[in-house]
């Protein structure tokens, strides 16, 4: 017997979203050919361009020719990758799409990506996303998984405020979000649209995962982020040696993880504005908490606990919860810091607090 549901989402109509800025040409002809190639054949792809050279944007035109089903865009300035795909998820509809991918400039889908994704759509999951195949730019694999450094987490929130699992280009999500999604929050420090979108859509509603590759990551010079990897523990020991060298770098790495804990507290903020009366009590109490994060000796007590857990296991953050922590700290020293004029390796620090 055919199942409704199942039957209904292959006759989905999904919009498939790409930001783009000056792309490899034959990685992205190879990536524009294998959305052609997709055996759920009702979407339409729509590029954001930002501002990529002339030469460049007019050969992108040429690989999408006169084909109707791609609609782009170019920006008159760069934006930088996390408002390029905010520009690209505003030229969908809602209306006229049931579902939203996310597409890279410069990877390879296989055939059955978007089937596979839809049929994992059921009832009450708001967005799917699968495992993935990392190659280099020749196609040699240098991994069958994406999951070979830290553990694979899609039911745990507040590890997803401390280290998103959700890889953007592989996931599908429900177009009804969209009033949620966009636009995205002020970008504080190392902001990434798939974190945001994966939260929007675990706030309200479940994630799913596919536990099997649909495309090919593209690793190669220009790739914006890559692979991660776990730092050796002999490299960690030498970072944590008492030279001037390293306790600069360390004050640096503090701001920059105090940049990642107000990025977290203005996702909470947004969440809980945008979503209200959708939030369970469990979800609003976990924003309430994250949205002060810091502000006072509870919170700070708290994220110390859990910095102090990741020292036994930290397979799914790598370490998240101890560069939070950190952060939290370089903002007590900035401070007292700032009331004694000085900065002990910077002549110029951030007001980060506004």
């Amino acid at each position: 017997m055919t199942d409704p549901i199942l039957e209904v989402q292959d006759q989905a109509s999904v919009a498939i979203c790409m930001a783009t800025y000056d792309p490899p040409l034959e990685l992205f002809r190879r990536q524009i050919e294998s959305i052609r190639g997709q055996t759920h054949t009702d979407w339409h792809c729509y590029i954001s361009d930002d501002h990529s050279g002339s030469d460049i944007f007019n050969q992108i035109r040429s690989i999408v020719g006169a084909d109707c089903r791609f609609t782009m865009s170019r920006r008159a300035t760069r934006l930088g990758f996390y408002r390029n795909f905010q520009c690209s998820l505003e030229l969908v509809a809602p209306s006229q799409h049931a579902y939203v991918a996310l597409a890279d400039q410069d990877d390879r889908w296989y055939p059955d990506k978007l089937s596979v994704l839809l049929h994992e759509l059921r009832p009450g999951v708001n967005l799917v996303y699968s495992d993935l195949r990392i190659v280099d730019t020749t196609g040699r694999i240098s991994s069958e998984s994406y999951w070979t450094s830290r553990s694979n987490n899609f039911t745990d929130y507040f590890q997803m405020f401390f280290a998103n699992t959700v890889t953007g280009a592989t996931s599908l999500f429900r177009a009804e979000l969209l009033p949620q999604i966009l636009p995205f929050p002020r970008s504080i420090g190392a902001a990434f649209h798939d974190q945001w979108i994966s939260l929007v859509a675990m706030s309200i509603g479940e994630i799913a995962y596919v536990d099997q590759p649909l495309q090919d990551y593209i690793q190669h010079d220009s790739s914006v982020i890559g692979h991660a990897v776990r730092p050796g523990r002999t490299h960690e020991a030498r970072q944590m040696l008492p030279t001037r060298k390293n306790l600069s770098r360390a004050w640096a790495k503090g701001q920059r993880a105090f940049e990642d804990d107000l990025r977290i507290k203005e996702f909470a903020r947004e969440l809980i504005e945008r979503l209200g009366l959708q939030l369970s009590d469990e979800r609003k109490a976990a924003l309430e908490k994250l949205a002060v994060l810091g502000d006072d000796i509870r919170s700070t007590t708290w994220m110390a606990a859990r910095a102090a857990v990741s020292l036994i296991n930290d397979d799914v953050t790598m370490g998240a919860e101890r560069r939070l922590f950190a952060g939290l700290v370089w903002s007590r020293l900035n401070t007292i810091a700032s009331w004694l004029s000085f900065s002990p390796f910077r002549a110029e620090t951030r007001d980060l607090h506004h």
